[in-house]
């Protein structure tokens, strides 16, 4: 059988870590929870009753940097990328107790319905979570997940995820992205060459060229991204009714707001 390891970013999650260790814990050969910043709750605490493989590295208000440090330190090859809010259904405990795993593919996907705060809403959305590390690679910025190098296998078994928070609704647009936005923007600021990076060997040419045409152009780039996703929010509204509309207009307008706030934060370098 495959051996994994879970790797867990939390901030403050005292509330909720303990139901995911809970359901990956018979499953993990591994266990490495690292903590954004320093910690104000039981976090740590609980997190120690599950492994010893427990960090506390530098406060970067995100989860995603901190993916290539899990990436590092993983002692197999296979990784499974879980947040806290997140738990394995009963079916994905049997794959995953039960898999072996080959080479053919970078990375497993699973179903990841979204939830209102009362039910799941979407049915068709599959996440990207088990990494093959040989054949995967990252970069450190913020809402950009580990990348694949091949196929992605989708598996149809459900991913649970409950956060406490209804994030597939018009009334938490604003708050989402006010708080997003500054930090995501910024780390675009950063030159390609000073990014942080996992496997840097495999990331295509073709990222690199896309990173420096974004940068240099963000203006341009915020009305091409906003019509992409929005003509995706049609695709969506087929399969998932109204939230899955409502998932891709969000999307769409984050990537509108963020390639603005690049270009905002990018003028105001220039002009110094």
């Amino acid at each position: 059988m495959t051996k994994i390891t879970f790797g867990l970013v939390v901030y403050n999650e005292e509330r909720l870590i303990r139901r995911c260790l809970e359901s990956i814990k018979d499953v993990a050969d591994e266990i490495i929870v690292v903590h954004d910043g320093g910690c104000a709750d039981r976090t740590l605490e609980i997190a120690r009753e599950y492994t010893d493989k427990v960090y506390v590295r530098d406060r970067v208000k995100g989860s995603d940097p901190h993916r290539i440090f899990i990436l590092r330190e993983s002692s197999n090859d296979w990784v499974f990328m879980i947040d806290a809010d997140e738990l394995l259904s009963g079916g994905l405990k049997k794959f995953l107790a039960s898999a072996t795993l080959g080479h053919d593919f970078g990375a497993l996907a699973f179903r990841w319905p979204l939830w209102n705060g009362e039910r799941y809403v979407t049915k068709s959305n599959y996440r990207p979570c088990l990494f093959y590390r040989p054949k995967s690679w990252m970069i450190g910025l913020h809402n950009f997940s580990v990348q694949a190098v091949g196929q992605v296998e989708k598996v149809d078994e459900i991913l649970e995820h409950q956060p406490e928070l209804n994030k597939v609704s018009f009334r938490r647009f604003r708050g989402q992205f006010a708080a997003r936005l500054d930090r995501d923007a910024e780390r675009f600021l950063v030159q390609f060459d000073a990014l942080e990076k996992y496997n840097a060997q495999l990331i295509p040419p073709s990222f690199r060229e896309w990173y420096e045409r974004y940068t240099a152009h963000p203006g341009w780039y915020a009305y091409r991204n906003f019509l992409h996703y929005f003509i995706g929010s049609f695709r969506n509204l087929w399969r998932d009714g109204y939230y899955g509309a409502l998932v891709s207009f969000q999307a769409a307008f984050y990537q509108y707001r963020l390639a603005k706030k690049i270009a905002e934060l990018k003028n105001k370098t220039d002009n110094k």
